[in-house]
């Protein structure tokens, strides 16, 4: 693939603090690294805050930006708050129990930039698994 625009990627949080640093970390390996990240926490009390702090601290990764709401503005809410932080012609959302495998925004920036077959929205099968990776369920 030629040199990949950048990305813009939101990951909101909402008292997920068990599973939000897996999910951070699994964009943060992505093979595409043009990224702009922005985490918004949207007002959580179970400790998210300092969770997401510790991850983006030891990660120490400068595509990396955290947005901390003070009130619950709702998943739209937070999602719509991240994407004003973003300038990038390409956006995707995250939320904050999911896992990326490393490939995934290079799969579809790929289906967006093939000149043969141009798409304007992408998305993607899902597998289902516990907190130990042991898939529950599938669609791909």
């Amino acid at each position: 693939m030629p040199l990949a625009p950048p990305v813009g990627i939101v990951i909101a949080n909402r008292n997920n603090a068990t599973f939000v640093e897996r999910a951070i970390e699994s964009v943060a390996r992505q093979t595409v690294r043009d990224l702009t990240v922005v985490v918004v926490d949207d007002a959580s009390t179970d400790g998210s805050d300092a969770v997401i702090r510790r991850c983006l601290a030891r990660l120490d990764d400068r595509r990396f930006r955290y947005v901390k709401l003070e009130a619950n503005h709702g998943q739209g809410g937070a999602l719509r708050r991240g994407l004003a932080e973003l300038d990038t012609p390409f956006v995707c959302f995250v939320d904050s129990d999911d896992l990326w495998y490393e490939g995934f925004v290079a799969r579809h920036l790929a289906a967006h930039l093939n000149a043969d077959f141009p798409v304007a929205l992408t998305f993607c099968d899902s597998h289902i698994v516990d907190r130990n990776d042991r898939l529950l369920a599938g669609t791909a």
